[in-house]
């Protein structure tokens, strides 16, 4: 989102009729482009707000174009087993940047600082790689 207008995107690709779902979890920083991403209807599920939790919201577009918006913290224990079930069966695969042994967190805590990872970056003790 730093380096591609998203919104611009998703408009594109869809020939601007927009997405049915937005899982965002980046918080004020993207949270208007995120719902002007929806398509009538649309549903935004927010789980975060990383980049600050005051996010500024036009609630005509929410109620013109009939928007659901829904939060999430977790994941009840019956969907977090179907997700490991999924994951076994590599039907969904998570996103890692890089894996660093514990001894690299101030390094990791760094790249997420500086959002210099596409994805998760995961700690281990051990050696990592």
């Amino acid at each position: 989102y730093r380096r591609q207008d998203f919104l611009h995107e998703v408009r594109r690709i869809t020939k601007k009729r927009g997405v049915d779902v937005v899982i965002e979890h980046i918080g004020e920083e993207v949270w208007e482009r995120s719902l002007l991403c929806l398509a009538t209807a649309g549903r935004l599920v927010t789980c975060g707000a990383t980049s600050g939790y005051q996010a500024r919201t036009d609630l005509r577009h929410v109620f013109f174009r009939h928007l659901q918006i829904f939060g999430a913290t977790g994941a009840s224990k019956a969907t977090m087993f179907k997700l490991l079930r999924l994951l076994q069966e590599e039907k969904i695969r998570p996103v890692i940047d890089r894996v660093l042994p514990l001894t690299g967190a101030r390094e990791a805590h760094r790249l997420l600082e500086e959002r210099q990872q596409f994805g998760k970056v995961v700690l281990v003790p051990g050696e990592g790689r």
